[in-house]
């Protein structure tokens, strides 16, 4: 995990940073939440396998894209998107 929206995917190739596409969640673990996001997202996907569908684009040198584990992309885990279920 890199932050409430961000993980590491790591594959034969390489260890790739991922941002969650269409997740925003609060990064800085000092700010109201963004710890708990961190925490709802390892939960979530922590040492599970994940498969990875990427846009093709960036943002701050991460590759944006969708992450699976388990079937569901964890960004709409269980049609829940993580920033309703870290709000609760």
């Amino acid at each position: 995990m890199v932050d409430g929206d961000t993980i590491f995917v790591v594959t034969e190739e390489a260890r790739t940073q991922v941002r969650l596409q269409g997740v925003a969640a609060l990064e800085d673990p000092r700010e109201p939440g963004g710890k708990k996001a961190t925490e709802y997202l390892k939960t979530v996907c922590g040492g599970q396998p994940v498969r990875r569908e990427l846009d093709g684009s960036k943002t701050r040198g991460r590759e944006v894209g969708v992450c699976y584990v388990n079937g569901p992309d964890i960004g709409e885990r269980g049609g829940e998107p993580i920033y309703r279920a870290i709000s609760k």
